[in-house]
């Protein structure tokens, strides 16, 4: 279960930069700047949307890793 402190992979739609952000900074619905060298773009997911991605990837629907080429799930501490 995805809870404000876990890790939520990112990847950006101009520079195809992998990275990751804490699910409680996305669902303020801040944008997020990339951190891809001279990528000027800032991703921001619509909180409500956001809500509905987590609470399918907590029913095992979706899985935000799915297109990702280098980040692997981080395994859960504690």
């Amino acid at each position: 279960m995805y809870e404000d402190g876990d890790l939520w992979p990112i990847k950006c739609f101009e520079c195809k930069e992998e990275f990751f952000e804490e699910v409680g900074r996305i669902k303020t619905g801040e944008r997020i700047k990339c951190p891809g060298i001279n990528c000027t773009v800032s991703i921001r997911y619509p909180p409500k949307q956001f809500e509905l991605m987590v609470a399918q990837t907590n029913a095992g629907v979706f899985d935000p890793f799915r297109d990702m080429l280098i980040l692997k799930k981080p395994a859960k501490s504690g």
